[in-house]
């Protein structure tokens, strides 16, 4: 279990599992609460001492559990306080991204990424319309916004799934 994990129930991918690690002026939180949308909190910018393998490392266990489970993930990353990455550290992430691409394609309906400047938001958009690589993946200006949007994608492509708060079991 990662540091600062919750214990989940039975095994189960359950909204009570999460991670969180703040190294220096780097902090991530990978918020399973809302599954099946992911939250992924990124404040500041790694460095090279492994804090991104780190996350990384979790980020798959996270993925292969959801995989193994046969539930698919829309992801919501609030980038609003992020820092960007050095050029290896981009390098290293896109490595990774490629490394794991197969897995990706199969569990993650949507990204969703929260961003500030009006600006960057506007290259990821423009990026997207040329990329196939990226047609999932949208930015966003506000977290509830980018929320209610992976909600949205889980609700159309999962058969079945209810928003709100799980019905109560029949006894």
């Amino acid at each position: 279990m990662a540091p600062g994990a919750r214990p989940g129930a039975r095994g189960c991918m359950c909204p009570s599992e999460w991670y969180n690690s703040s190294v220096g002026h780097f902090s991530v939180e990978i918020d399973t609460d809302r599954l099946p949308v992911l939250l992924i909190r990124w404040e500041g910018a790694p460095d090279e001492s492994g804090s991104l393998d780190a996350f990384l490392d979790e980020l798959l266990a996270v993925w292969r559990k959801a995989d193994d489970l046969g539930r698919p993930l829309s992801i919501v990353v609030d980038a609003s306080n992020a820092a960007p990455l050095s050029a290896p550290l981009r390098q290293h992430q896109a490595d990774w991204l490629a490394k794991h691409r197969a897995l990706m394609q199969r569990i993650v309906l949507s990204v969703h990424v929260c961003i500030r400047n009006p600006l960057v938001r506007g290259a990821l958009t423009a990026i997207r319309w040329i990329s196939s690589d990226l047609e999932t993946v949208r930015a966003h200006a506000r977290v509830d916004g980018a929320l209610a949007a992976a909600l949205a994608d889980v609700e159309a492509a999962v058969p079945g799934h209810r928003s709100g708060p799980p019905a109560p079991e029949a006894r």
